[in-house]
């Protein structure tokens, strides 16, 4: 008997760095998912085929969490010892790890998903968040659990570690990929660093992407487009003071910043590359011909967060 499970990716919409601080964050799921079939075998052999990103064929006594399936490993190695057999994971993405969509996020709450449903461990939605979260920093060394939460219970979520608030709520949205990715745990360094030499101005940006954060929580509620692109704009200045803006993300945001029905942009995610994220919704990739790798990713708010059968 075969397993399902399946968890949408995320993306930020307000309060990346400041959530390492235990501000406030507003997270969205995308109408993107990653999925896991899980077939038990009769061996102990566990054999993982994530298509482009690699096979591993395994035992449940030699697992081991390394590149570039440690978060599923983790998930096992969680139930090592309740596993009755070996089993099979297929897992399948409708986006690429690259683009920065919470993939990480994603595939463990999938995995820890479907192996709830097989093992029938009676884990609620809070329960597989807070098991997610711990492998993801586990894994990276840090994690604020946003897109984990997001992941968990898709829809727009307001999250100040570890409170988790799904809002009843759906607004226009446009993605922007520039192109590049720098691992999130550089820029979290790269910050940390920059905060250690000029430590009261960046207590102060961090209280202030608090507040804005707070004042987004309520325009979202109002569905308040104009007041929250603005908002989102005001993020922008303080990501550029936290150091994680560059070139091409400043001209994504330029451009935008052009565009008929377009509220405001800023950077989702932790910056110096991924994603740029708007309030409003785009026209084609051809807005961005002239600046290199831009690419618009086409999104919407998932209202489903993960779903087993």
């Amino acid at each position: 008997m075969q397993h399902k499970a399946s968890a949408p990716g995320s993306f930020m919409l307000f309060g990346e760095h400041g959530v390492l601080q235990g501000k406030p964050a507003i997270v969205a799921a995308a109408n993107t998912r990653i999925q896991v079939t899980l077939t038990p075998r009769d061996d102990g052999n566990i054999h993982i085929d994530a298509g482009e990103l690699g096979q591993l064929t395994t035992t449940i006594d030699d697992l081991d969490a390394q590149p570039p399936f440690q978060f599923v490993i983790e998930a096992l190695l969680f139930c090592q010892n309740l596993l009755p057999s070996g089993c099979d994971l297929r897992i399948t993405s409708e986006f690429p790890h690259t683009v920065g969509l919470g993939s990480s996020a994603a595939v463990t709450v999938a995995c820890i998903g479907v192996l709830n449903h097989w093992l029938e461990l009676g884990f609620d939605k809070v329960a597989i968040y807070k098991l997610g979260l711990h492998i993801i920093q586990k894994v990276q060394g840090l994690g604020s659990g946003a897109d984990v939460a997001a992941s968990v219970f898709g829809g727009i979520v307001a999250y100040t570690p570890p409170d988790i608030e799904p809002l009843s709520v759906d607004m226009p949205v446009s993605l922007i990929y520039c192109g590049y990715k720098t691992p999130t745990v550089d820029v979290v360094n790269t910050v940390a660093t920059a905060a250690a030499n000029e430590p009261d101005k960046f207590t102060q940006l961090y209280d202030d992407i608090g507040t804005g954060v707070q004042n987004a929580h309520t325009y979202l509620s109002a569905q308040d487009w104009p007041a929250l692109g603005q908002e989102m704009d005001r993020h922008f200045r303080f990501q550029q003071q936290l150091g994680v803006s560059d070139p091409t993300l400043e001209a994504i945001i330029q451009r935008l910043a052009g565009i008929d029905g377009i509220h405001g942009a800023k950077i989702s995610g932790s910056g110096l590359g991924d994603c740029v994220v708007a309030c409003g919704v785009t026209p084609d990739d051809a807005v961005f011909a002239d600046i290199p790798g831009a690419k618009v990713i086409p999104v919407t708010i998932a209202k489903e967060g993960l779903v087993c059968e």
